[in-house]
């Protein structure tokens, strides 16, 4: 299944959304890190992804979610998860 990603940058771009819609798995994993990595930033100061319409996640995701939860935290930001659906 493909990922669909929405990026939004909120607050003069210190906080950033990212609304995943699909499947995030060892396919579509190392896209979303590529992006998202491109889009971490010193001054950013919160992340949160939107996982309303994440359908389902492996390991791989975690994986890129927990890496880039760790890269943001050493800029001193942040990210949330929110709408993790029941079966995240």
């Amino acid at each position: 299944m493909k990922l669909q990603t929405t990026f939004a940058e909120e607050q003069g771009g210190r906080v950033l959304r990212v609304s995943l819609d699909g499947s995030l798995d060892g396919n579509t994993a190392p896209q979303l890190d590529t992006d998202l990595s491109a889009r971490i930033r010193a001054g950013m100061s919160l992340l949160v992804l939107d996982m309303k319409n994440l359908n389902y996640i492996s390991s791989a995701g975690l994986r890129v979610v927990f890496k880039t939860s760790k890269s943001l935290r050493s800029l001193g930001g942040k990210v949330a998860l929110a709408n993790r659906q029941p079966q995240i």
